[in-house]
């Protein structure tokens, strides 16, 4: 069990120290738990973006624009326009 009472090399103010003692209090343990397991309200990730930027390249990342109001779907089309250009490349690109 941890104790609230705890010494420190230099002076510190009582004040100062039960504020900072107060680790298993019930509303800070709510909070922690909340936070954990609070679903998201956006994720930042969107398969259908990612596909269309990788499928379509810059046509999807402008329908992305056009058609979602989504900021994931979006980010996601840039993720897959990217995806598409580093593949390009590492697979030797235009060299023939």
């Amino acid at each position: 069990m941890l104790s609230n009472l705890s010494y420190a090399s230099f002076p510190i103010g009582q004040k100062h120290a039960s504020e900072h003692l107060r680790l298993d209090s019930q509303a800070d343990q709510e909070s922690i738990w909340t936070k954990l397991t609070a679903k998201p309200e956006q994720s930042d990730f969107h398969f259908g973006g990612l596909l269309l930027g990788f499928l379509l390249g810059l046509i999807g990342v402008g329908l992305a624009y056009l058609f979602s109001k989504n900021p994931a779907v979006k980010r996601s089309s840039w993720y897959g326009l990217g995806l598409w250009i580093v593949l390009f490349l590492a697979l030797g690109g235009l060299s023939g």
